[in-house]
């Protein structure tokens, strides 16, 4: 790959389309407006980073996912052997596709949908790199670019997804690539939030280290739930009194969804309620006794039998 392709920083965007002879392209499809990444992506990408080489200044690799309604959900990634300098970029496509396919084995859901790169900011290389996803990709009319800034420059882990844009500086020249940020959030499903719940308690416990990070319990687990929902229901309570009272302005949306919530919910009567709870508690309860008096007829049985033998 050849350093041709330039990067026109964000910040001059709205600059540069004043100027006389320059035109944006636009794609005949919708560009994606939302990136959801997963958090076991999020430690790849940093797990990667950490074991690079010393002289290696940034670690790239490829983000595998699928896209609906205009959001693109990355649930996995892999690294990608990679050597680049000012003048040229070179990927190792063997390793790609073969780790590529590899993974097409265990779940060909997930397609090739961008790349991602560690590092201070977006370099020129970037369009390189871009460039080749773009003819890479099947699943996404456009690939995202998944960016990291690992120096913590401000102090905390910058997470940024950009797709990119033809730009015409004239009309004889050809388009370049412009680098666009869109919206992106981090989407968890119940045992990836138990897992990072997890890592964020052994890092808050000093004498603890990720290696002795144990899984709460079921019953810590199910605390803790309900704690989180006594938490949101409190927010919907004092949200929908400040609707009422004038205070704040109501939304539609929101309306809406909660109550299609409060329609969800069963109605039963409180007393028959109680009865299968108490019932459901004695069973489970009923359970644990029996398996404690196995144990202990195994374990009689085991010190009769060293005995008599």
């Amino acid at each position: 790959m050849a350093a041709t392709s330039e990067v026109v920083p964000s910040s001059q965007t709205n600059e540069g389309s004043k100027e006389e002879g320059l035109h944006f392209t636009a794609d005949a499809s919708a560009p994606p407006s939302l990136v959801q990444i997963h958090p076991v992506v999020l430690l790849s990408i940093l797990d990667h980073h950490t074991r690079r080489a010393e002289q290696s200044g940034r670690v790239i690799g490829t983000l595998l996912g699928f896209a609906h309604d205009g959001t693109i959900e990355v649930r996995d990634s892999f690294p990608v052997p990679c050597q680049e300098n000012s003048e040229q970029v070179a990927l190792d496509m063997n390793f790609l596709h073969s780790l590529h396919e590899l993974h097409q084995r265990i779940n060909r859901k997930e397609q090739i949908i961008g790349w991602y790169a560690t590092g201070p900011a977006v370099d020129i290389n970037s369009t390189l790199i871009h460039g080749f996803y773009d003819n890479l990709c099947r699943v996404v009319t456009q690939p995202v670019h998944l960016h990291l800034d690992t120096s913590l420059s401000h102090h905390r882990l910058s997470v940024r997804s950009f797709i990119s844009s033809a730009v015409e500086l004239s009309d004889n020249d050809d388009p370049t690539k412009q680098f666009c940020e869109i919206a992106s959030e981090i989407k968890m499903s119940e045992s990836e939030r138990i897992g990072v719940d997890t890592l964020i308690a052994a890092r808050h416990n000093r004498g603890a280290t990720l290696q002795s990070a144990s899984l709460l319990s079921d019953l810590k687990s199910l605390d803790d739930g309900f704690a989180r929902l006594e938490s949101a229901m409190d927010s919907a309570i004092t949200y929908v009194d400040s609707v009422v009272k004038g205070d704040a302005p109501g939304n539609e949306t929101i309306g809406r969804f909660l109550f299609d919530t409060i329609r969800s919910v069963p109605h039963t009567d409180p007393d028959a309620f109680q009865s299968m709870f108490q019932d459901s508690v004695n069973d489970v309860l009923m359970v644990v006794y029996l398996a404690n008096l196995t144990r202990t007829q195994l374990a009689l049985a085991e010190k009769l039998y060293a005995v008599v033998a």
